[in-house]
């Protein structure tokens, strides 16, 4: 199920994805694939200015019915593109693509990802804590 907002299709994670992939690549953001959920390639993006310390972590979509916050996390990075590549950011945009798809709060099993992060037998929140294990954010 898609919804339309604003000529953008706001459930669409595939779309979600294309737009930051273009993003990126326009800006000189890298693109890193850091895990698969259910089905679906999970995407972190940073700026090359991005070190170990002092970096800023941004993130989305952990409850695929907020489509509001991925809309707003890549508008907030589409309107800084001028400057995005010189600020320290890792950016995860949507942490729950079946969730976004679906158009509810957690995932395909039912389970509330945000209530999750302090378990480590879940992949995806497994294979982001790695990601960012040794950064220590603003």
């Amino acid at each position: 199920m898609s919804f339309d907002f604003q000529g953008r299709r706001v459930h669409d994670y595939n779309f979600l994805i294309k737009r930051w992939i273009s993003l990126a690549r326009e800006i000189g953001l890298n693109a890193q694939v850091y895990a698969t959920a259910e089905a679906f390639d999970l995407l972190c993006f940073s700026s090359p200015a991005l070190e170990q310390k002092g970096g800023v972590y941004l993130s989305a979509g952990v409850h695929g019915d907020e489509a509001a916050a991925t809309e707003g996390l890549y508008e907030w990075a589409e309107l800084r593109a001028s400057i995005l590549p010189r600020l320290p950011v890792m950016i995860f945009p949507c942490l729950n693509p079946w969730g976004l798809l679906s158009n509810r709060r957690a995932d395909s099993e039912n389970r509330d990802l945000n209530r999750c992060y302090h378990l480590n037998e879940l992949p995806r929140i497994r294979a982001q804590k790695d990601l960012i294990q040794g950064h220590s954010f603003r």
